[in-house]
């Protein structure tokens, strides 16, 4: 039962995600997408074509990624969670492995895709890659699906319930998903999960996994969402991205939270390694919060010279302001720390900008061109 309260708890943060188009976040997948049954309860969600944050980092081939990238994946994070704050809602668990990074190149089409269909025991790292599920709940068990029809999803929860495994489970067919080949020129070419060049994909952020979800504005959020079971609070998140208000008062843990996590994941997103380290999660309470006067650790830092020397020092004080232990230090919303994100793009125009008037260049062309080449870190013909 108490599992099948959290899974309708976050049924309904899906539901609210969903009605209010927040393009950043995962959706349910369309009608009859959350049903319950006595020994059975299910969530259907989009299928999202990509890959987590945390995979992209630990890969060698993609990771870590660069300044203007991050910038891009914390906006849409925060405009995700701008959506839940505002209904009185703290996420609790943000981290890479929670941020999916979905292609929306021309190649590829739409961020969703449908048809593929495989059956399996759920943990919280599938949940993040596999994000087209059936969360089932069949004799205390929790599983998942991938499905493109919510009929199709219920008729599997029933065959799992059955022990049997459905004969429509079906292999992916990408012979050359997540393989590295060097091309004639020299480049090292990844390919993603479609078969495609990465290089030629751009990405949009989307926030996944609402488990954790949880109420703390009375007067905003519903009443269902406002309470956890006895110990429910203490155990959510994890660890290594949990602010200091989290490890020590849980229960007094406000939208600045969510912030400090965004910004440990924008640190571990630009350098590879956590800001804070431990050998153990539960040494992490003392790592993160035994000292509060401690400042966590620069990015510029945590960089090897090459990349220290052009990456983005506003965008490396504005992590360093989410990482402020102290709330009063920290930003107190997310439209601040939005602002201070933001401010990073428009620093760097301006700063070109200036550079191209000085030199007193007469068409607006090549000014565009080269303010987007230093923007993206590309070079455009004729740029």
């Amino acid at each position: 039962e108490r599992e099948k309260r959290q899974l309708m708890r976050e049924a309904a943060v899906l539901e609210l995600m969903t009605t209010s188009k927040c393009p950043h976040a995962v959706h349910l997948a369309g009608i009859d997408s959350v049903g319950v049954q006595p020994e059975l309860a299910w969530i259907v969600l989009e299928y999202l074509y990509g890959d987590n944050m945390e995979s992209v980092i630990q890969d060698p081939c993609r990771g870590p990624i660069g300044d203007v990238e991050v910038i891009k994946a914390a906006r849409n994070v925060l405009a995700a969670l701008k959506v839940m704050h505002s209904e009185g809602l703290v996420h609790r668990d943000i981290k890479p492995a929670n941020i999916m990074r979905c292609s929306t190149s021309p190649s590829t089409g739409s961020v969703r895709r449908t048809g593929q269909f495989s059956i399996g025991t759920s943990s919280s790292a599938e949940r993040t890659s596999s994000v087209s599920m059936l969360l089932g709940l069949v004799g205390g068990g929790r599983r998942s699906c991938d499905s493109h029809d919510s009929k199709e999803a219920v008729s599997a929860a029933e065959t799992i319930a059955g022990g049997k495994k459905p004969a429509h489970e079906a292999p992916d067919t990408h012979d050359r998903q997540n393989e590295t080949r060097t091309s004639s020129t020299g480049r090292e070419v990844r390919f993603g999960r479609d078969g495609k060049d990465e290089a030629d994909n751009t990405f949009t952020y989307k926030l996944i996994d609402f488990g954790t979800a949880l109420g703390v504005d009375e007067r905003l959020a519903r009443e269902a969402m406002m309470t956890m079971g006895a110990g429910r609070a203490v155990g959510a998140g994890t660890p290594p991205y949990m602010s200091p208000e989290m490890l020590k008062q849980p229960e007094v843990a406000m939208y600045p939270t969510d912030l400090w996590s965004l910004g440990v994941s924008m640190f571990e997103m630009v350098t590879g390694v956590l800001p804070f380290q431990a050998e153990s999660d539960l040494l992490y309470s003392v790592a993160i919060a035994g000292n509060m006067d401690e400042k966590a650790p620069s990015v510029l830092d945590k960089l090897p010279d090459d990349r220290r020397s052009h990456f983005d020092n506003n965008l490396a004080r504005v992590i360093g302001k989410a990482l402020e232990k102290h709330l009063a230090e920290r930003y107190q919303s997310v439209d601040e720390m939005h602002d201070a994100v933001y401010a990073c793009l428009i620093n760097r125009g301006e700063a070109v900008y200036s550079v191209f008037i000085s030199y007193r260049v007469a068409t607006d062309l090549p000014i565009a061109r080269l303010l987007f080449d230093c923007l993206t870190h590309t070079v455009t013909p004729g740029g």
